[in-house]
């Protein structure tokens, strides 16, 4: 198209004449129009945010990709509004993006608004700071689907920066990506609920705040007055800005019924234009804390907050006030979350728990609620043999402790007061000497590691309590008259997910691992566990299941009886969870929130943050779905929030949502209606509590634990789940047993309500069907287990159900091996010692499994000896033993590493870790590991400032010198920042050159300056090269980048070139190696000393070898080197070499007493061959022997070389002959005496007569020695056309040729006729083809049921049937018949005898039948083997001509007709 506008503007300008001003206008146009065609044609790609040249995208700062569409890096945005996003399409994996909002001024408000949020759920964060780095307080942490049409999870989404900076740092992983997000935001903006509209459209923005119209309110004017007219259950009233609603309902819009439950937000007016109406409820804006009920006040203790808020906070719910605490008292328990607390005679008790250095705790804390005093209680182990009595020591003084309180909680008389509180001032100081120091318990750590290791604690089956865990369960129980506390489950650094259940005595102060029974559970991380004193069971739901590599959140719920210590599964819920809570409300298990969401292959639309209301019958073992919070104006779907009780109401106290939250929820239960007048519909009905049926009085009444007999308490027709998939689901008896499924347990596998029909094999029967007789197995039916007695020993199942090492050895009787665990009978521990017996372990619980080795080891474990056995190979260490990237990453996958919290955790454990998104950036693969210097900061690893803001933490320091030198720090955009403190130091870098969105333009690295503000001056300094100096030179090594320096490579003379960052040796000698070439490659034969000299490849004489030097590893190669010594001192020694291109060749000789003489040198050339005289040197002497050393360089790879070094002697061949022939005439006379005197013995043996058992032995070797050959048969069927006989046709008409080993089936199924073979015999005297044994024949025909027949006219002729008795029509036929086919037998074989002079003769003959068609029953086939003796040579004349029968001469010549009138042997043999 350029040259025909070419053409065109030449054909324009010569060819047509115009006015110049007209002409020149043309031109312009013509030249625009061109341009732009240009364009279009070189880049035809819509670059999003970039330009287009070349055809490809050049982004613009802050964007990736082919065309630009994703965000990459650091961007500063410094507009008033704007929207922020991650690009078009689903954003990119594995990438880290940063936007940072100024505002210009400090102080300055700046609101985000979400139109759209929708991230891979717990695994990709945005984070959002109040301030321009990453230590500014953290406002939110969202992820998952916050915000996607019309679902929202805040009721107003959005977040606001108050410092004048918002930091935006987005984190995708390398594996699911979603659609993303779309942020718009506004400095000094107000609420907004409406995209692009302040106040909603609404009101007015006035510094921050909504004023609101008439009829409207709430922080973003979103909100009516009277919202949905109050939904016709009440009246608005203007003057009060609220409803008021009519009796039975009530709510903001009077939508909510009271009879079936009822929610509101404690201490929050919906009008109320304050974001936060409580100023106190900021003091709750917690996750994973604790919270009790004791009396009226309400106790919240720990939990996770992106800012640090006070550990201890008491609600009075009757004051409907907050009130933080400080702890009196020394000692105090630090920061965490993840822990539980339950109540004891008034105290609060506080076990486990996440620190915020990631660390597991297993401290129990006890805090007195009247003085708010913390105390540390120790660790004290029940079931201890041989210690103290229970009132003396320490354990004594704890239990008189204990007394001395219940005393002061319960002032027995007014007389014991003095005496109480002396008492009490007594224990107190008593407590203050003995206080254990929170936080040392390494050396108990490593005693309980080192116990766990062995086999458990004493007779524990599992780890010793108490286990540090954190995301447990924790109630307090009645059992044997006392309460304990039990901790069911949750999650340790050691052991991964416990599966345990601990004790604690509250009167003994002794923790005890409990060994259950019943149902093999899985441990889980994050479930609810209640107690319900009517059942007396604990009901544990929910949780984050492990699955090998991932987690995986599941919907079980399972019941334990601390009394029997049993569990059983019962009906899942709907849809699984953890992190929710629940209560118990008269025979309900009420259950709220939580996060739904599992890895998003398997998801199915489930959410982060749910808001679902559930509840448990457990009366009836139901699920139902209770009416979810209404529009409350406020957010509510949320997880890691708490739950308590208090007068039938359960409170909903903090959470996460993406934020923290610090509201109160309350749900009131309704009430069982009593106008309820059918039983199905009564107990159908749950209004947040339990309704039973009064079939006496006919009503629907709460319940109260009444008679059943007079109440109806479940529906006839209750939820059905899918009860196979449930059963088909357990792998173990115990736990296909223990359930409420209806499962059985039948042969190895669990089915749903009975086993399935089958045959066992028990004992035989014999089945007949005339034909054959078979024994077959006789069909039993097999009756399934239904009950855990009739299981059998399930130890193999709990041990399988381990599914860590140092778990499963914490088990006295399973050991860990090739990665599972199994059933290590030779763990079990004495039995005298602990009182207690081994069980007994079947032999199917045994597994064929290596040998270990048996060593006797003591353990001092509570009072007791042990004798236990180590395994022969200890457990790998567990991630969090893992201390640094390199060796996190080396697991190969099993571990990740976190590179903001410098922590490895298990893969399946990343949400345990980090529930709340605290881990920024992680990875599984080592060359992403940076080795960081002890003393150092992970900023200080970057040494260009393009590696230092992909780090969201650091920015840049430039030194000022202009040429790129630089040094990255923790900071923001104002400047370096103190990471532990928080605190600006501005003084470590000046201003002008701190770099936090951007990089400085000149960047030489300290090699050169720059020339346009950009472009580094060529050439660089200091032996550097590249655009900006950021490599060595050719033949210097080094890290250039940011000031370092270029070294020389140094290789010892054998390379001139090497790594431009290693400075690893290019070696240009072939078998030279080493960094620097210092050394020999001796495992390939190369010898030498390449300090002094060369390598040399050892030549081994009369051997030829081939050098094929073509790899990629040859590529420097420029020189190789040979040497050889001969070895025979008289021989000349032949040599040769040849290249596959010209090259040069130097050859020397040496010996041990000369220096080296050239023989050879500067040769250049393909092929050398040269003989070296015996004479000339001195070869196979051991003082002084000649050695050849030949050089090859000056070569370029590809190459080959064929090089030898020969000594072969001259060879006489007339000595060689004559010596062959001579030795061969010797072995052949020795041969020829051999077999002469063999002759002789031969002979000398057979004239020897022989005893009966030698002649029977010499007979037998005869037989064996016999040939055998397979015979065919001609096999007719019975009843053939007369066409078979034609005389006109000698061949059959219809024949079957088989071999007499499988002719059985013909015979049988057709009824046929079975004849020798057409024609003559084989002659053994002269022909070799072997002959078939007589005796091999019989064993065949022992199988044949055929029958032997003659087929004549269509009739059936027995063999046995005379002329005399045939009819006169078949005698008729038989004379026009002219058979020329031979139907009598044949031999079948001869075997001559000894001289030839008679043979053994074989033939098939058929059995009489009796004049029965079929052979008589004992008789098996119709076919036998007969033998003769026959003689052989001068054959007598036997007639061979056919017989013709006339008509009325049946009487005539009897003789003649009894005879034979067929003969079919061969013609040279008489019988």
């Amino acid at each position: 198209m350029a040259a025909d506008l070419q053409k065109f503007l030449f054909k324009s300008k010569f060819l047509r004449k115009l006015e110049r001003p007209r002409t020149l206008v043309v031109v312009i146009v013509l030249l625009g129009y061109a341009v732009v065609c240009t364009e279009g044609q070189e880049c035809s790609l819509e670059c999003e945010h970039g330009r287009c040249v070349d055809n490809k995208c050049i982004c613009d700062p802050g964007w990736k990709g082919p065309l630009c569409q994703w965000c990459e890096g650091r961007l500063r945005l410094w507009s008033n509004s704007s929207v922020i996003t991650d690009g078009s399409g689903n954003y990119s994996t594995d990438t880290q993006c940063t936007w940072l909002i100024d505002a210009g001024r400090p102080n300055t408000s700046i609101r985000l608004h979400f139109e759209h949020f929708a991230t891979e759920c717990s695994w990709d964060h945005l984070y959002v700071y109040d301030g321009d780095s990453i230590y500014d307080p953290l406002l939110a942490v969202f992820s998952g689907m916050v915000v996607q049409d019309d679902y929202r999870v805040p009721h107003i989404p959005e977040v606001v920066a108050k410092s004048g900076y918002a930091l935006l740092y987005f984190y995708s992983d390398a594996a699911y990506n979603l659609t993303g997000f779309s942020i718009s935001y506004r400095i000094d903006g107000c609420p907004s609920t409406v995209v692009g509209e302040e106040c909603s459209g609404r009101g007015a923005c006035l510094e921050g705040f909504c004023t609101c119209d008439a009829s409207w309110g709430g922080p973003a004017c979103s909100v009516p007055v009277c919202p949905e007219g109050c939904s016709g259950n009440g009246q608005c009233n203007p003057e009060e800005h609220r409803c008021q609603c009519h009796s039975g309902y009530t709510g903001a819009d009077c939508s909510q019924v009271i009879e079936e439950g009822w929610w509101e937000v404690v201490g929050h007016d919906i009008t109320s234009q304050l974001t936060h109406p409580d100023p106190m409820s900021t003091l709750l804006e917690r996750s994973s804390h604790a919270t009790v009920l004791i009396d009226n006040i309400t106790w919240v203790i720990g939990g996770y907050s992106f800012t640090e808020r006070s550990f201890l906070v008491r609600y009075n719910i009757t004051d409907d006030t907050w009130l933080p605490i400080r702890s009196s008292g020394i000692h105090k328990p630090v920061a965490r979350y993840g822990h539980t607390a339950v109540v004891y005679n008034g105290s609060i008790y506080m076990y486990g728990g996440m620190k915020d250095d990631g660390s597991i705790t297993r401290e129990l804390w006890r805090l007195d609620t009247e003085s708010h005093k913390w105390s540390l209680l120790p660790s004290e182990r029940g079931e201890r043999i041989g210690g103290r009595g229970r009132g003396g020591g320490r354990r004594g003084r704890i239990g008189r402790r204990e007394r001395n309180r219940r005393n002061n909680r319960s002032g027995r008389s007014r007389e014991n007061k003095e005496s109480n509180l002396s008492n009490r001032k007594d224990w107190e100081e008593e407590e203050e000497e003995e206080e254990v120091k929170p936080g040392d318990d390494s050396e108990e750590e490593e005693e309980h590691t080192n116990k766990s290791e062995v086999g458990g604690c004493a007779s524990a089956p599992g780890p010793c309590a108490p286990i540090p865990c954190v995301g447990h369960a924790a109630v307090v129980v009645h059992k044997s008259k006392k309460q304990v506390m039990l901790v069911i489950f949750g999650h340790s650094s050691r052991y991964g997910y416990l599966n345990t259940v601990q004790e604690y005595d509250f009167e003994q102060g002794s923790w005890t691992t409990v060994e259950t029974r019943g149902a093999v559970v899985s441990g889980v991380y994050g479930h609810t566990a209640i107690w319900d004193p009517v059942t007396t069971l604990v009901y544990v739901h929910g949780g984050l299941l492990s699955k090998v590599s991932t987690s995986h959140v599941v919907p079980y719920l399972m019941t334990y009886d601390p009394i029997k210590q049993k569990w059983k599964l019962r009906s899942p819920a709907p849809v699984p969870r953890f992190l929710h809570s629940a209560v118990l409300v008269e025979g309900l298990m009420l259950v709220f929130g939580g996060n739904t969401h599992n890895d998003t292959s398997f998801s199915f639309g489930a959410k982060c943050y749910s808001a679902d209301f559930l509840a448990y019958d457990i009366a009836c073992n139901s699920w139902h779905s209770l009416n979810k919070p209404p529009n409350l104006y406020l957010d509510v779907a949320r997880y890691g929030h708490s739950a308590v009780l208090h007068q039938g109401d359960m409170y909903i106290i903090g959470g996460f949502n993406g934020k923290m939250l610090g509201s109160v929820l309350r749900y009131h239960p309704g009430l069982c209606k009593t106008q309820i007048s059918s039983s199905d519909e009564c107990l159908h009905n749950y209004p947040g509590r339990k309704c039973v049926w009064n079939r006496i009085l006919t009503r629907c009444e709460s319940n109260n634990n009444n008679d059943k007999k007079a109440y109806d308490v479940c529906p006839e027709v209750t939820p059905k789940h899918n009860f196979t998939a449930l059963c088909d689901e357990q792998k173990s008896c115990r736990s296909c047993v223990s359930n409420t499924y209806g499962c059985v347990w039948c042969n190895n596998a669990c089915t749903y309500n009975k086993c399935v029909d089958y045959a066992k094999p028990h004992g035989v029967m014999s089945l007949s069907n005339g034909l054959i007789n078979k024994e077959v197995p006789r069909p039993t039916k097999v009756v399934g287990v239904a009950s855990g007695e009739g299981c059998e020993d399930n130890l193999r199942s709990r041990c399988k159900s381990l599914n860590t090492c140092p778990l499963c050895r914490a088990h006295q009787h399973c050991d860990w091996l090739e990665h599972q665990c199994l059933v290590a009978p030779n763990r079990t521990s004495t039995a005298g010692a602990l009182g207690e017996t081994a069980p007994n372990l079947s032999l199917e619980d045994i597994p064929s499994t290596p040998s270990i080795d048996q060593t006797d080891h003591q353990s001092p474990v509570s009072g007791g000896t042990r004798n236990a056995l180590h395994s022969h190979r200890p457990c790998e260490p567990t991630c969090a033993q893992r201390t640094s990237c390199s060796n996190c990453t080396e697991t190969k996958g099993s571990c990740m590493w976190c590179f903001n919290q410098q922590r490895c955790v298990n893969n399946n454990s990343y949400l345990v870790s980090f529930p709340y998104g605290q881990c920024r950036e992680w990875t599984t693969e080592s060359k992403r590991c940076i080795g960081v210097e002890p003393g150092l900061s992970r900023c200080s690893i970057h040494q260009t400032c393009k590696k230092c803001q992909a780090d969201v933490a650091c920015g840049w320091c430039d030194d000022g010198s202009g040429t790129g030198i630089g040094m990255c720090m923790e900071g923001g955009q104002r400047g370096p920042i103190n990471p532990v403190t928080g605190i600006m130091q501005k003084n470590k870098c000046p201003k002008l050159n701190w770099f936090f969105t951007e990089c400085p333009l000149c960047n030489c690295n300290g090699h050169s300056k720059c020339e346009n503000g950009s472009q580094c001056i060529l050439p660089c300094a200091n032996n550097t090269a590249g655009s900006h100096c950021q490599y060595c030179i050719e033949k210097f090594f080094g890290k250039p980048i940011n000031g370092g320096l270029c070294q020389p490579c140094m290789c010892n003379e054998h390379g001139d070139t090497c790594n431009r960052e290693t400075g690893r040796c290019n070696c240009n000698t072939k078998g030279v190696t080493g960094d620097h070439c210092e050394r020999c490659d001796t495992q390939n034969n190369y010898v030498g000393e390449p300090l002094q000299g060369s390598c040399f490849y050892d030549l081994q004489i009369d051997y030829q070898f081939t050098f094929n030097l073509s790899k990629i590893e040859d590529r420097h190669i420029r020189q190789i080197n040979f040497f050889n010594v001969p070895t025979k001192s008289d021989v000349d020694t032949d040599f040769d070499i040849y290249c596959s291109k010209a090259t040069k060749i130097k050859i020397s000789s040496k010996t041990t007493r000369s220096h080296e003489s050239w023989i050879i040198r500067n040769y250049t050339g393909t092929r050398i061959k040269r003989r070296f005289s015996a004479s000339d040197y001195t070869f196979g002497s051991a003082d002084n022997n000649t050695t050849f050393h030949v050089y090859v360089y000056n070569f370029t790879p590809p190459i080959e070389i064929v090089v030898s070094f020969s000594q072969h002697p001259k060879l006489d061949l007339i000595q060689f002959f004559s010596i062959f022939s001579l030795c061969f005439l010797v072995l052949l006379t020795l041969a020829a005496i051999l077999w002469k005197i063999k002759q002789k013995y031969d002979i000398y043996t057979r004239r020897q007569p022989l005893r009966p058992q030698q002649r029977l032995l010499v007979e037998m070797e005869a037989m064996a020695s016999r040939p055998f050959r397979p015979i065919l048969l001609e096999l007719y069927p019975r009843g053939a056309d007369a066409e078979v006989l034609d005389t006109n046709d000698s061949t059959p008409t219809t024949t079957t040729t088989t071999s007499i080993t499988t002719s059985t089936t013909n015979t049988v199924t057709s009824n046929c006729c079975v004849t020798g073979t057409n024609g003559a015999m084989p002659n053994a005297t002269s022909t070799a083809i072997p002959c078939l044994s007589s005796n091999v024949i019989t064993k065949a025909s022992n199988k044949d049921n055929s029958k032997f027949c003659n087929n004549s006219a269509n009739k059936v002729i027995p063999n046995s049937t005379s002329p005399d008795s045939l009819s006169s029509d078949l005698l008729d036929s038989l004379n026009t018949l002219k058979i020329k086919k031979k139907v009598n037998p044949s031999p079948i074989a001869l075997e001559p005898c000894c001289g030839n002079r008679a043979a053994v003769l074989s033939l098939l003959v058929q059995l009489p039948t009796g004049g029965e068609p079929y052979t008589p029953i004992g008789h098996p086939g119709g076919l036998a083997i007969a033998s003769t003796l026959v003689t052989l040579g001068n054959p007598r004349k036997c007639s061979n001509d056919p017989i013709t029968l006339a008509k009325g001469d049946v009487n005539k010549n009897k003789t003649s007709r009894g005879k034979q009138p067929y003969s079919s042997h061969s013609p040279d043999t008489c019988i």
